[in-house]
């Protein structure tokens, strides 16, 4: 278990994908020195602390110089070298999802009671975990760069200034198939009485399927129209039961 070391910017996500990239570059398992001329840095030591970090991540192999790319790391770098962030940012999420970092985040977050806390509280709670004698800058500068890489990877909500860390609020989208849908029936041409109405229909989703609510707006201005009014409403409740 493991937790960044302060010698790395504080934009950790950037300086890790330069990394990424500096290897793949390389061609072959990479010693820190010939990684830090790949992407003109100096401090060769400190892209060694973080290959390590990496590591531990499962983007690179090795603990110490040579380091090699695993195959997910290959694949972020690949996307950044063919120009294709998107693609960077999905690998990089599946990889922090099913980290234990993320899990402890998860539990160090909820146990706060409102869902909120702060990087060096998650170091605090991750070193103990750990049994390690991190302390001082390591441990205050770690726990932020830890939680740096998490939110500039869209998995954290990260507030430097304040020292805050929470969970983004889950988005969701309905699939293409649930979309809410308004049906309007014209009137005719010819009015001689009206009448009209909203029904709304909602269905009872299963685990997997999101809730959705159905405004159907009518109009009628004919014996005929109302006629197929009452028929459309009709046939619309017995779908709703049968569903």
């Amino acid at each position: 278990m493991k937790i960044p070391h302060f010698c790395a910017p504080i934009e950790f996500d950037k300086y890790l994908d330069k990394i990424l990239v500096g290897i793949h570059k390389v061609g072959k398992p990479a010693t820190s020195k010939e990684i830090a001329d790949k992407i003109g840095e100096k401090d060769f030591e400190c892209i060694g602390r973080s290959c390590s970090f990496m590591n531990y991540l499962g983007l690179t192999e090795g603990e110490r110089s040579p380091f090699n790319l695993s195959t997910q790391g290959r694949l972020i770098a690949i996307a950044f070298h063919e120009n294709k962030p998107e693609r960077a940012l999905e690998l990089w999420k599946q990889t922090l999802r099913g980290h234990n970092l993320y899990a402890e985040l998860k539990t160090y977050i909820e146990a706060q009671g409102g869902g909120r806390g702060s990087s060096l509280g998650f170091a605090e709670h991750f070193k103990t975990l750990a049994k390690q004698d991190w302390k001082g800058k390591h441990l205050k500068e770690g726990g932020k760069r830890v939680c740096e890489l998490f939110s500039a990877k869209g998995l954290l909500t990260f507030d430097l200034n304040e020292d805050s860390i929470s969970f983004p609020p889950p988005t969701s989208s309905l699939p293409a198939g649930n979309q809410p849908q308004t049906t309007h029936i014209p009137a005719s041409s010819h009015p001689d009485e009206s009448t009209g109405g909203t029904l709304q229909v909602q269905n009872k989703p299963s685990s997997n399927v999101l809730a959705y609510n159905i405004n159907i707006t009518v109009e009628a201005k004919d014996a005929q129209s109302i006629k197929e009014v009452v028929s459309l409403i009709r046939e619309l409740k017995e779908q709703k039961l049968s569903n």
